[in-house]
């Protein structure tokens, strides 16, 4: 052995603080033998990675320059090897390696250097193997760029590397992509195997093109970069492979190329042979089907040829396109040509050709696809490749033709349609859903200037007085209840529709419980919850232990409550909803007024504008209020509305017909404004309303609005919160009354 040394590096006077001068380590080669693995290496315990075979054919060459960095060791102690390293374990794996292949022998010789001092063993156990950056992937494929500018052969380096001339190729390949490729690889940009992928393209600017792509933010194309590759070119996973075996083809002459990262399947370089000796097979098929006097294409993708007067079948096969009188047969079929595909596919698996079985198999295929709501024939089949059994086949079907019935047949048809008729009949005199009752009609609402939320609320308001007056009233509410049974037992028709939905699901919003109107009627809720509690009797048995008056006070106020008119939107007006509130309103006479007159919740939710115009509506002086502050406006339309038992119209439910005539409703009225005097001028010289047939009118009395005023938008929106005193008389119990969204 013949020592080497080196000279320490220098260091900082201040770094290391030691009264002896440092020694110099000592550089040498050793057998491998002798070298063991430092208990105090971090790395100890760590197995050997994947990388270790690799990397091991670096460290022999054949100018026997193989290791380059020795490996940093310390004397071993008497139960240890000779020398135990410091550093430098996957390079003793690599020798390991080696050695397991016969490749090199026990006392190889290794490079070493010698740690002497206490400090200089601290410096290789920590900074050997902490102080140090990974290095990129990028950082070896362009330092082999570099060495190929320097005129050094793909040879020689690889030679210099001690890599297998495999893997040279791929680094070499590596190598020669455009640098803005290995940029956008080094930046994160590419993964490895997109870098591989643009390493297949031969134009460097097309790497350039989606390098560039990548860096600017997009995605990496890998079908448009995997056709370009491809190209026209077929794979050994061509369907074609399954009838003609690799064997035949290399036989013919055909070549192969395999994919240099052995990623990508072979490709075959003669696709036109390859196409010669599949059609060599399939036209002793061909031969075959033709007997049965039908013509046949041959097709290299799956596409079916339709000849001139024949028509396309299907793309799948379902019994739900077949016949009811041709299941049965469709689906025996079927299940036979299951079992003639499993044995085709064992044929070609084995490498045998049958073609006589290959073209009855074909035919019987072909056949399901005859199945419609009639059978039709075939006129012609497409061949094409297929995956499993080699080839298979798709039928243009012929036009169909109905035969000519003799007179019993059409005799029979005439009676059995007679029959079924007059089984439809019989049923048809138990059937009680209709559709003939009559259609709401179509009403104009006055929406302009309001936004979705300000008509939510106004719909909201005029709800919940309508609930008030129908909880007042149990003979109406009890023919609300009967017509909404009434439809829903003819017609099936959900509660959306309907004014009440009686399911019975109380009404809630997300706005406020107003005391005077709907918080009154969920009192009185409450008030039967309690008494049914305290009864401790099922429900049925409680009410009917009710007297008639609290039965009718009853259903009344759970009616009443199941009112839902809200419009959530300018935009979900329902004509059906306001037609059955208006006859509702009629019915008892309801006027929101006599329980509730705007309030500054209610009021503040409006545009200056549309507060205006309530002002202009109670004869307050709107210069002035033009001037004032919102708020102020709010209190004195508040005070003004209060004395005046005033509303804005809107809050009722009377409706505008839209586009109304003589035939569709039986009025008097020819203008507009004539609706206003009907209900004054009632008396015994006015004709009575059929009870079937409710006039509609549009009431303008009991302090509505003269006009819906408009929105210019929503100002401001406070916190909506329940009345105090309205939530300690409900109490904790009944809040669920209330919606779930009200802040509180």
């Amino acid at each position: 052995m013949i020592p080497m040394t080196a000279k320490s590096a220098k260091t900082k006077p201040e770094a290391v603080a030691t009264k002896t001068e440092a020694a110099d380590m000592v550089t040498m080669m050793v057998p491998r033998c002798d070298i063991g693995i430092a208990p105090e290496n971090p790395r100890a315990d760590v197995p050997a990675d994947d990388e270790i075979p690799n990397m091991a054919e670096t460290l022999v060459t054949d100018d026997g320059c193989g290791q380059v960095v020795p490996i940093y060791v310390r004397r071993g102690k008497r139960s240890e090897l000779p020398w135990m390293a410091l550093d430098g374990r996957r390079r003793l794996f690599g020798f390991d390696h080696l050695l397991a292949e016969g490749r090199i022998e026990n006392d190889h010789p290794v490079r070493i250097t010698i740690c002497e001092t206490k400090e200089q063993i601290a410096r290789a156990v920590v900074l050997l193997n902490t102080e140090r950056l990974q290095p990129h992937p990028a950082d070896s494929i362009e330092a082999i760029a570099k060495l190929l500018k320097k005129n050094m052969s793909p040879d020689q380096i690889g030679r210099a590397l001690g890599y297998k001339k495999s893997e040279m190729n791929k680094l070499i390949r590596l190598a020669s992509v455009h640098p803005r490729a290995i940029e956008a690889f080094r930046a994160g940009k590419l993964q490895p195997r997109h870098l591989r992928m643009l390493a297949r393209l031969e134009d460097q600017d097309l790497q350039r093109a989606h390098a560039d792509r990548v860096l600017d933010g997009f995605y990496f194309d890998d079908v448009a970069v995997q056709s370009m590759i491809r190209g026209d070119k077929a794979t050994t996973q061509d369907p074609r492979f399954v009838l003609v075996t690799m064997a035949e083809y290399a036989e013919a002459g055909g070549r192969i190329e395999q994919d240099l990262f052995g990623e990508f399947p072979d490709s075959v370089l003669d696709t036109p042979l390859l196409d010669e000796l599949w059609q060599g097979k399939v036209a002793q098929i061909t031969d075959i089907l033709a007997e049965r006097g039908v013509e046949i294409f041959i097709a290299a993708k799956d596409r079916v040829e339709i000849p001139a007067g024949m028509e396309a079948p299907w793309n799948y096969l379902s019994e739900h396109q077949v016949g009811a009188e041709l299941k049965a047969q469709f689906n025996a079929d079927r299940r036979a040509v299951i079992d003639f595909e499993t044995e085709i596919k064992g044929l070609v698996q084995s490498g045998e050709f049958d073609a006589q079985r290959i073209a009855e198999y074909l035919w019987a295929n072909a056949e399901l696809y005859t199945y419609e709501q009639v059978q039709k024939e075939i006129g012609a089949i497409t061949l094409f490749p297929h995956r499993e059994t080699g080839v298979t086949a798709r039928p243009a079907l012929k036009a169909y033709v109905p035969p000519v019935k003799t007179e019993d047949e059409i005799r029979a048809d005439q009676e059995a349609a007679e029959a079924k008729q007059a089984a439809e009949d019989a049923r048809s005199a138990y059937a009680v859903t209709t559709h003939k009752i009559a259609s709401a009609p179509r009403v104009k609402v006055d929406v302009e200037g309001l936004n979705n939320s300000l008509h939510e609320r106004r719909t909201d308001v005029a709800t919940k007085g309508l609930i008030r007056d129908l909880a007042d009233d149990p003979d109406v509410a009890l023919t609300v209840l009967a017509a909404k049974l009434l439809t829903s037992a003819v017609t099936h028709e959900g509660s959306y529709n309907f004014a009440a939905r009686i399911t019975c699901d109380l009404y809630s919003s997300r706005f406020e419980v107003i005391p005077e109107l709907d918080g009154e009627v969920r009192l009185r809720v409450c008030a039967w919850k309690d008494r049914l509690v305290e009864s401790q009797k099922r429900p049925i048995a409680f009410v009917h232990g009710l007297s008639h008056a609290d039965r009718l006070q009853l259903i009344a106020d759970l009616v009443a409550l199941s009112l839902d008119l809200k419009e959530v939107g300018t935009g979900s007006v329902s004509s059906s909803r306001r037609a059955d509130a208006a006859e509702i309103q009629e019915l008892l006479g309801s006027d929101i007024s006599r329980h509730w007159t705007p309030d500054a919740e209610f009021l503040a939710a409006h545009s200056k504008g549309l507060l205006l115009k309530m002002a202009d509506d109670l004869k307050l002086d709107t210069t002035s209020l033009s001037k004032a502050k919102k708020h102020e406006i709010v209190a004195s339309v508040e005070e003004a509305a209060l004395s005046a038992r005033y509303v804005p119209k809107g809050l009722d439910w009377s409706i505008e017909l839209l586009e109304a005539d003589q035939a569709d409703f039986d009025s008097d009225d020819e203008e507009e404004g004539e609706a206003d005097d009907v209900e004054d001028t009632a008396g015994d010289d006015q004709p009575e309303t059929p009870e079937d047939e409710v006039e509609l009118t549009d009431p303008s009395a009991g302090g509505a609005g003269a006009e819906a005023p408009a929105n210019d938008a929503v100002d401001d929106l406070e916190d909506i919160v329940i009345d105090a005193d309205l939530h300690d008389e409900l109490g904790e119990d009944a809040m669920h009354f209330a919606d779930d969204d009200i802040a509180a």
